[in-house]
C-alpha cells in the first residue's frame, strides 16, 4: 500500500515538474502570446494525461481506430511538452551565457582601460628620464601627445560600437513588437472593412403571389461593421496601450545607451584637448632652471602615483568580473563536461 502510495506521489511529481517545464518553455518561444499559450499548454498537459489514463482503462473495451488515434494523440503531445521542455532549458542556458558574455566584455573593457593608464605611466617615466638627463626631448613628448590625441577615438571606438549595437538590438525588438501588434490591428480592420465593404443588401424572405406581394429584408452591413468595431474597442485600447509602453521602455533603454556613448565621445574630446593643450606648452616652453626639473619630477611622480591608484582601482573591478566569471564557468562545468563526454 504505501509503496503504491509512493509510487503514484512520484509520477505526480514528475508529471508536475515535465507540465510546469513544458509551459514555461512554450511561453518562452512564443512570448508575443504567452497567456494564450500558457492555456493551451495546460490544457494539452492536462488532455494527455487524461488520454492516457482513458487508454489504460478501457483498452480491450476500444475500437481499433480509436486506440491509433488516441495513441497517436498521446505521442504527438509528449512531442510538444518536448518542445517545451527544450524550450525552457535552451531558454535558461542563453540567459546565463548572456551574462557570462557580459562579464567577460566587462573584463576586456577593464583590461583595456589599465593598457591606456600604464602607456600613460610609460609615457611619463619616458619624461622623467629625459629631466633626469639634464632635460628631456620636447620633441619626443610633442610625438607622444600627437600619439595620445591621433588614437584618442581609437581608445573609445569598441565601447561605443558596444553601446550602439545595444541601441540597434533595442530598436530590432521594438520594430517587431510594433510589427506584431500592428499585424493584430490589421486584422481587427480588416474583419471591419471586409463586413463594410458589402453595403446594404435587400434579400426576399417570402416569394409573392398573385395577391401578394414578395416580403424582402434589407441588411445594413455597415451598421454591422459599426458594431463590429465598437465590440473590438477594449483589444484596440489594448493594442494601442502596448505600442506606447513599448516605445517609452524602448526610449529609455536607448537613453542609457546613447548617454554612455556621449560619455565616450566626451572623454575623447576632453583627451584630445588637453593633448593639444600639452603640445603647445611644449612647443612654447623654455628652458627651466634644475628647480624647476625638480619640481616636474615631483609632479610627475604625483601623477604616477594616481595613475596607480586608478590601476588598482581597475583590477579590484577586474578581480569582482572575473570571480563572476569563474562562477558562471564553475556552473557550466557539468554540462561542458558531459558534452565532451559525448563528443
Amino acid at each position: 500500500m504505501w509503496f503504491g502510495i509512493l509510487t503514484l506521489l512520484t509520477a505526480l511529481t514528475i508529471a508536475g515538474v515535465a507540465a510546469w517545464f513544458s509551459i514555461a518553455g512554450l511561453m518562452a518561444i512564443f512570448s508575443a502570446a504567452a497567456l494564450p499559450i500558457a492555456v493551451m499548454a495546460g490544457t494539452l498537459e492536462v488532455g494527455k494525461l487524461l488520454t492516457a489514463s482513458w487508454l489504460y482503462r478501457y483498452w480491450n473495451d476500444t475500437s481499433l481506430a480509436l486506440k491509433a488515434y488516441l495513441s497517436t494523440a498521446v505521442l504527438i503531445l509528449m512531442l510538444i511538452t518536448s518542445m517545451g521542455i527544450f524550450g525552457y532549458l535552451s531558454k535558461a542556458h542563453l540567459d546565463q551565457a548572456g551574462v557570462s558574455g557580459d562579464a567577460i566584455a566587462t573584463v576586456e573593457r577593464i583590461d583595456g582601460q589599465i593598457a591606456r593608464e600604464e602607456n600613460r605611466i610609460s609615457i611619463i617615466e619616458d619624461r622623467i628620464a629625459g629631466i633626469g638627463n639634464g632635460g628631456f626631448d620636447v620633441q619626443d613628448s610633442i610625438d607622444a601627445q600627437i600619439q595620445i590625441r591621433d588614437t584618442a577615438w581609437e581608445q573609445v571606438q569598441g565601447d561605443i560600437d558596444y553601446n550602439q549595437g545595444q541601441i540597434d538590438s533595442v530598436r530590432t525588438q521594438l520594430t517587431s513588437d510594433l510589427n506584431a501588434l500592428s499585424t493584430r490591428l490589421d486584422a481587427l480592420d480588416q474583419a471591419v472593412n471586409d463586413l463594410r465593404e458589402k453595403g446594404v443588401e435587400v434579400i426576399t424572405t417570402e416569394e409573392g403571389g398573385t395577391f401578394r406581394r414578395a416580403e424582402t429584408e434589407t441588411i445594413d452591413y455597415g451598421a454591422q461593421a459599426d458594431v463590429l468595431r465598437g465590440t473590438q474597442q477594449k483589444d484596440r485600447d489594448e493594442i494601442s496601450d502596448q505600442q506606447k509602453s513599448l516605445r517609452t521602455q524602448a526610449t529609455a533603454d536607448i537613453k542609457v545607451f546613447q548617454d554612455a556613448i556621449d560619455r565616450y565621445r566626451s572623454q575623447a574630446q576632453e583627451t584630445i584637448q588637453n593633448a593639444n593643450a600639452e603640445i603647445n606648452r611644449l612647443r612654447n616652453q623654455s628652458t627651466d632652471s634644475q628647480d624647476d626639473m625638480l619640481d616636474q619630477i615631483d609632479t610627475f611622480n604625483t601623477q604616477i602615483d594616481d595613475i596607480y591608484g586608478v590601476i588598482a582601482t581597475l583590477k579590484d573591478e577586474k578581480f569582482e568580473a572575473e570571480s563572476e566569471v569563474r562562477e558562471l564557468e564553475k556552473e557550466v562545468g557539468p554540462i561542458k563536461y558531459v558534452a565532451q563526454l559525448l563528443y
